[in-house]
C-alpha cells in the first residue's frame, strides 16, 4: 500500500529566496497527518544548515549545538518573511486566497543556540498551528526549548521529530498538553535529555530506525506509555535492539494498560533476536486491545499452538475486534517507511502492484483459523 498522500498549500520560506506558495502532494508522516485533522496550508521554514554558515562553530567536539555569533543576517531575513506571511494571513483582505496557517515543518531548528531559533520563534507568535514536524538534519540535537517562549502557546495535536538523536523539552513548558500524536521518525538511538512533562499522547508512531530501543528507553525514562490507546511500530530495515535485550521491549507492553490498538511491522531476522520470539508477546498484551496487527519476517513467530491456545480462551483479549497475522514482511519495504495501513493489503495477499503474494505461513494460517473458528466476530484481514 503506498502512502497516503495530502495535497496542500505549502508555503516554503528561506534564506536564499522568497516565500513560494504552491498546492503540493505530501506522503510523509506530515502528509498523513494532515489528511487525518484535515488540514490547509504547511509553512516550510528552512533555517540555514549552520556547519556551513560563517560565524557558527561547534560549542565542545561531540556536540551537535552550535553557538550564535552575532553579525549574521539570514534569520533575519527569514524572520521577517515570516512576519509578513503570518499578518498576511491573520490580517489581509476578506479575498485572500491564503488560508491560515494550520500546519508547520521547521527545519534545523534544533541546531541552534537560543538566538536564531527565538527570532523565529518570535516570528510565529500568533500562529495557531495544529501540527508541527521539527525537521533535523539526521542524527542531531533537536531542541523543545525555543517554543517555550510563545506569548501564545500552539494548539498542537500533532507533533513530529524526524531525524533526531537527541530530543530536549523543558519539563514545565505547557505547550504540548494537548498532543495527542507523537511520531519519532526516522530517529537514530534516540535519547531523551528531558522531555515535557504533560507530553502525554494517546497515540504513538515509532518509525524505523531503532524503534524497539526507543520504547524502551520511554518505558524506561519517561511515563508516557501508561495512558498510551494506540501503538504503531514501523521498521523495515531490522536495525534495532542495539542497546537493549527483547525481554525489555517486552516488558515495556506491560505499561500499556490503556492499550486499544497495537500494530507492529518489523523486519527482524530471527537469528538477531538471540533465542526469543514473538510469542513473547501473548502473555503481556493488554486486555484491552481491541486491533491487533502483526507483520514480521520469517520465523519470529515459531509456534501456533501458544497462540492457538489463548484465541480459544475468550477471556484473553475479550474485546478484540480486528486481527492480522502474517510473517512474510519484506526487508527495506519500499525504500521507506510503511504507512499506517500497509500491514494491512499485505496480510490480505495483496502487494503494491495489486498482484497476489506468497502463501500465508504455515504457522500464520493455523493461529488465523483459529481466530476464525473460535472467534467469528473478529473482522480476519486476511485472505
Amino acid at each position: 500500500m503506498d502512502p497516503i498522500t495530502h495535497t496542500i498549500l505549502t508555503t516554503t520560506i528561506t534564506a536564499n529566496e522568497l516565500a513560494r506558495h504552491a498546492e503540493q502532494p505530501d506522503s510523509g508522516p506530515t502528509g498523513e497527518e494532515a489528511a487525518r485533522l484535515g488540514l490547509c496550508h504547511l509553512l516550510e521554514v528552512d533555517l540555514p544548515n549552520p556547519e556551513s554558515e560563517e560565524g557558527l562553530i561547534p560549542t565542545q567536539q561531540h556536540s551537535r549545538r552550535v553557538e550564535y555569533r552575532p553579525g549574521r543576517t539570514s534569520e533575519l531575513v527569514i524572520a521577517a518573511q515570516v512576519r509578513e506571511l503570518v499578518k498576511t494571513t491573520k490580517h489581509g483582505p476578506e479575498d485572500s486566497n491564503i488560508p491560515p496557517i494550520d500546519a508547520l515543518r521547521l527545519f534545523n531548528l534544533g541546531d541552534f543556540d537560543e538566538t536564531p531559533g527565538r527570532l523565529l520563534v518570535q516570528a510565529l507568535d500568533g500562529v495557531r498551528p495544529r501540527l508541527l514536524e521539527l525537521f533535523c538534519r539526521f542524527r542531531e540535537y533537536c531542541s523543545l526549548n525555543e517554543l517555550a517562549s510563545l506569548h501564545t502557546p500552539f494548539p498542537l495535536e500533532t507533533l513530529i521529530i524526524t531525524n533526531a538523536a537527541e530530543l530536549d523539552g523543558t519539563h514545565e513548558d505547557a505547550q504540548f498538553a494537548h498532543v495527542t500524536t507523537l511520531r519519532l521518525h526516522y530517529c537514530v538511538g534516540l535519547r531523551f535529555t528531558r522531555l515535557p512533562s504533560l507530553l502525554k499522547p494517546k497515540r504513538l508512531f515509532l518509525e524505523e530506525n531503532d524503534v524497539m530501543d526507543t520504547l524502551c528507553r520511554l518505558a524506561e525514562n519517561t511515563r508516557m506509555l501508561e495512558g498510551l490507546e494506540e501503538l504503531f511500530l514501523s521498521n523495515s530495515n531490522g536495525s534495532d535492539l542495539g542497546c537493549f535485550k527483547f525481554d525489555r521491549f517486552i516488558a515495556s507492553i506491560r505499561k500499556m494498560s490503556h492499550l486499544r490498538v497495537l500494530q507492529l511491522s518489523h523486519h527482524m531476522y530471527s537469528r538477531w533476536m538471540k533465542g526469543y520470539t514473538f510469542n513473547a508477546l501473548l502473555d503481556v498484551l493488554p486486555q484491552t486491545i481491541e486491533y491487533l496487527r502483526i507483520w514480521v519476517a520469517a520465523e519470529t513467530i515459531t509456534d501456533s499452538d501458544p497462540w492457538v491456545e489463548k484465541v480459544r480462551d475468550k477471556t484473553w483479549l475479550p474485546n478484540l475486534r480486528e486481527f492480522a497475522l502474517a510473517q512474510d514482511m519484506p526487508s527495506d519495504y519500499g525504500g521507506m517507511p510503511m504507512a499506517a495501513g500497509a500491514v494491512l493489503e499485505q496480510v490480505d495477499g495483496l502487494d503494491q502492484t495489486g498482484e497476489r503474494t506468497a502463501t500465508v505461513d504455515s504457522v500464520s494460517r493455523e493461529v488465523i483459523k483459529a481466530m476464525m473458528d473460535y472467534r467469528p466476530e473478529v473482522n480476519i484481514l486476511c485472505a
